[in-house]
């Protein structure tokens, strides 16, 4: 699907939104200090030009975000999507023990998103195997057959 800037722009938005990060479109543009309700609404429709740190400013709500995807239309959205890991902060300065056991990491929230998501993959995951549980059921009671035929005419 090719999708426009402005039309990007609105995906972002309705994301951040999904995920909790803003309540609306105005609450982004108080949270990124904007004293005009309707700043974020002329960036995005071009109505003003947008600042140069713009996208820099998004992605400090979003640090998954892919500034390419943002820009061109090119890739995914979150980096998290193409497969890449994704580390927030400095996973062994501070108090953290790297040896596993105190690993403090904290990715911002996205907790009923990626919940979602891990959802939909457990449901059609129980759905194949419950496919291939039918399945080996089938070839069982194939070979059950099988085996009483054989055996029946080993007594003959």
């Amino acid at each position: 699907m090719e999708t426009n800037k402005i039309d990007r722009y609105k995906i972002l938005i309705r994301y951040m939104i999904k995920v909790g990060i803003i309540a609306s479109q105005k609450d982004l543009g108080a949270k990124m200090g904007y004293s005009k309700e309707s700043t974020i609404s002329q960036i995005i429709n071009e109505k003003v030009k947008e600042p140069k740190d713009f996208i820099d400013r998004l992605s400090a709500f979003i640090p998954d975000l892919n500034k390419h995807w943002l820009e061109t239309g090119e890739g995914t959205m979150l980096i998290s999507e193409t497969g890449g890991q994704n580390f927030f902060g400095n996973i062994n300065g501070g108090d953290n023990k790297f040896s596993g056991r105190d690993m403090t990491v904290n990715p911002p929230c996205t907790l009923g998103y990626d919940m979602e998501r891990v959802f939909q993959e457990i449901s059609a995951q129980r759905k194949l195997t419950e496919e291939a549980q039918a399945q080996t059921r089938k070839a069982q009671e194939q070979m059950d057959r099988l085996i009483t035929i054989i055996e029946n005419f080993n007594k003959k």
